[in-house]
């Protein structure tokens, strides 16, 4: 009789790493560290039999990270030959912490502000670098500044580069250029030497607000003015001395002068003058209104005085109250220009003179030859209005038959 055992041996049991490379991290620029990781292999032993250990490699990158930054997984799988396997895993991480360095950056300049070929070329000069593992970007960042005090055409340029790598690592290089202005600006224009008469205020008040104009080989001009007043005794008869100065932005400035003369030449003129006037002799009142009445007058410029000088005549055979009173009016300007107005009173007498006695009618007998030669020669008074009066009588006779009996008529 025959009996038979089956022993099936079977290997369900895979294979074991006895040494797995560790995880790593390297600098992208480090090749040589690269290259030992690379060569790090994988050990496995297995409890029965052969086996193979297969390394799969794959590199990936996260999101947003340079060309030198990435991660390599090396995938190691030992399979026996049974077909049991293990897999291990390595991470090598590459950063990329090292900044690009510049070859080559400008260097400091000084230049006119008037250089512009000169800054054209330093404007155009850029810097120049590398990276020690993938692409990067040359940033150039430009400002300008002037110091406290400075003009526009004085100013420094800072040209800031900034070499940043695809991983954010950047270098910082700086070029500084300054820029100076020592040329003072031209006239292009300076208003001339003028003369006017005082009395052209608007002519006068445009010539004293007029500028200069000057042009600078950099950039804005101010020019300023200063007028400086030489004054004389006459108010319209001075001189103006206008001193204009150009400065540009950088205090570099240049002077020039006009010289405006102001003249009067005109005299005053009279606003009023009393006019004429025929006066009664007895009428006070208005020959005071006609001796206080004044004559007014103007000047194109400045002071002035009027003088009133009176004179007073009388036409042969005219009376004490009949005469001409002549008041000439001088109106005279600080500069001695001068205007003459006459005004004439003529005062009249047309009133005759009032009895203040006239010796009344009498009769005497004829033979009262005293009290009748005192009646016969006693006269009457009178008063006048202006002046002396003279009283005169004629004493007329009208006889009757009788030579005692008789009247005078007294006149």
């Amino acid at each position: 009789t025959v009996a038979i055992q089956t022993i099936t041996v079977i290997d369900t049991t895979a294979p074991e790493f006895t040494y797995v490379p560790g995880n790593a991290t390297s600098e992208c620029s480090d090749g040589e560290l690269l290259e030992t990781l690379y060569a790090d292999e994988a050990e496995a032993s297995d409890n029965c039999g052969a086996f193979d250990i297969v390394m799969e490699q794959d590199s990936a990158s996260a999101g947003g990270s340079g060309n030198g930054e990435y991660t390599i997984t090396r995938t190691f799988t030992v399979t026996d030959d049974a077909g049991n396997s293990s897999v291990a895993v390595q991470t090598i991480t590459v950063v990329d912490t090292t900044s690009p360095e510049f070859t080559y950056v400008p260097g400091d300049e000084t230049v006119e502000c008037s250089a512009q070929a000169s800054l054209d070329a330093l404007y155009a000069d850029e810097a120049q670098a590398s990276d020690n593992c993938g692409s990067f970007n040359i940033v150039m960042e430009q400002d300008s500044t002037s110091a406290e005090g400075s003009g526009t055409g004085e100013y420094t340029i800072t040209r800031t580069f900034i070499v940043t790598d695809d991983a954010g690592n950047n270098t910082v290089a700086v070029q500084t250029i300054t820029v100076i202005d020592t040329t003072a600006p031209e006239y292009t224009y300076v208003p001339a030497d003028a003369t006017y008469e005082c009395s052209d205020f608007d002519a006068i008040a445009e010539a004293l607000a007029e500028n200069g104009t000057a042009s600078d080989n950099c950039g804005a001009v101010e020019v300023a003015f200063v007028n400086v007043y030489t004054n004389t005794d006459a108010l319209g008869n001075y001189t103006v001395t206008r001193t204009f100065t150009a400065t540009d932005d950088a205090g570099n400035s240049t002077e020039a002068v006009q010289v405006i003369t102001v003249i009067d030449t005109t005299a005053p003129e009279f606003l009023y003058v009393p006019g004429d006037e025929t006066v009664e002799c007895s009428d006070q009142d208005q020959l005071d209104a006609l001796y206080a009445d004044e004559a007014i007058a103007t000047d194109n410029c400045g002071n002035f005085e009027i003088v009133m000088v009176q004179d007073s005549a009388s036409a042969a055979g005219s009376g004490t109250g009949e005469y001409t009173i002549t008041r000439t009016f001088t109106v005279t300007d600080d500069a001695g220009n001068n205007t003459v107005a006459v005004q004439t009173i003529t005062v009249i007498d047309t009133t005759a003179p009032e009895y203040t006695y006239v010796p009344a009618d009498a009769t005497y007998e004829c033979s009262d030859f005293a009290v009748i030669a005192e009646a016969l020669a006693e006269n009457g008074t009178a008063s006048d209005n202006c002046g002396a009066v003279e009283v005169t009588f004629v004493n007329v006779y009208t006889n009757t038959d009788a030579l005692g009996n008789y009247t005078v008529t007294r006149t």
